[in-house]
Parts: structure tokens; sequence; C-alpha cells
């Protein structure tokens, strides 16, 4: 024990564990510092027992959030112990590199005034000859928010698969013909955590769904 108010202790190993948590070694701790950050962690175990004597923790509501926060941590903790190997997580990567390109969505594309005009110019693209209008060399990088595009041109956009040539798009002045460009893809080093992640999830819905076919399961419009 390093510190004592009434019935609240502060234990050496919680004193050192908030010094690390801090970034200070307690071998180097000035001697001033001691006192207030002692203070602090009795203060954090008042606080605790003034709730805990409120009866706060027993509203429904901020029960059923613990249990949320509780399930979500337990889920998470579990998750991170599932195995994954580099190769799997390399094979995820190359296979899916859609799933990683940034943001932002690069685009060219042509606005014409008819559908006729439209389906004329997507013709020309696909057998890679130019169209009047075609703007190669201007970008439009966007949220999905949209910005100045209209919300419909935006989720088009964001339908087609890096380097795909959309259907018309109607717009107010007319069809926009799209085309997705290849984005950057980040290197695989730069989203490693993410991709495990992502190969978690995916085998621990596995053995979920493993475990819901070898069970019962029954329907019913009862609580019971």
């Amino acid at each position: 024990m390093v510190a004592r108010a009434g019935d609240l202790v502060v234990r050496k190993s919680e004193y050192e564990a908030d010094l690390g948590k801090r970034g200070y070694d307690p071998a180097k701790l000035p001697k001033n510092y001691r006192e207030p950050l002692l203070r602090a962690l009795l203060r954090n175990k008042m606080k605790l027992e003034l709730i805990r004597k409120s009866g706060v923790e027993q509203d429904p509501a901020i029960q059923r959030t613990l249990k949320t926060m509780r399930d979500n941590l337990l889920v998470s903790a579990y998750q991170e112990r599932i195995p994954v190997t580099d190769a799997e997580a390399m094979d995820y990567f190359t296979k899916h590199p859609e799933n990683f390109q940034p943001p932002n969505v690069t685009i060219s594309h042509v606005r014409v005034k008819s559908l006729a005009d439209a389906k004329k110019a997507i013709n020309q693209l696909q057998k890679g000859r130019p169209v009047a209008g075609w703007k190669k060399d201007v970008v439009h990088q966007f949220q999905p928010s949209g910005g100045s595009f209209d919300p419909a041109f935006v989720r088009a956009v964001y339908a087609l698969k890096p380097g795909q040539l959309s259907s018309p798009i109607q717009s107010a002045g007319g069809f926009e013909i799209v085309k997705r460009l290849l984005e950057p893809v980040p290197g695989f080093s730069e989203v490693k955590p993410r991709v495990y992640a992502i190969l978690r999830s995916q085998k621990f819905a596995l053995s979920a769904d493993k475990a819901l076919a070898a069970s019962q399961i029954k329907f019913s419009d009862s609580e019971n």
C-alpha cells in the first residue's frame, strides 16, 4: 500500500502501472510528482465509490449499455486470439485489392446529351477509340458524401470496380459515361493489421455458423 483514504487504498502495483501508462520511470520520478499522482488515483477511486453508493449502475439502461460494452470487448479479445498466417493474409490481399483502395475515387468521364449518344460513346470506348470530350487528363476525387456531385452519380461511381466502365448515368445535363480508374493500392505492410482483422472476423463468423449448423435452431414469436 502506498496511499490510503479511509477504506480506499492505492497499492504499489496500481501506482506503478499508472506510472507506466504515463510514460514515467518510477526510479527517475521527481519526488514532488509522487503525491499529486497518488492523490489523482485516490480521487478516481473515490469517484467510483460515489457512483457505487448512488446506485446509478443499477439503472436498466446503464446495465444494457455495460452488457453491450462487455460483449463487444469479449468478442474483440477472442477474435484477436484467432490465428492468421502471413500466407493467408497475403493471399487475401492479392485476391481482394478493391478492399484496399483509397477512400477517394479517381474517374475519367464524358457528358453527352442523349441516351443514344451515351450508348455510342460506350461502344467507342470499349473498342479503344477516342470520344470527344472524354476527360482523360482530368481526375475527380471525392468522398462518398458527394460534395458537388449528384448523390445518384456518386452511388453509381462507387458501384463500379476499379477499371470498370459504367452504363449511361442520367444527370441534370444529360448522360454521364464514367470509368473508374485504378488507384494506387497501398503495400501489404501498410494494410497488414487491417487484413488480419478482416480474416479473423471471417474465421470467427465461420466458426459461429458451423456451431449454429450443429445446433437445433427454432424460431418462435414468443419470449420463451
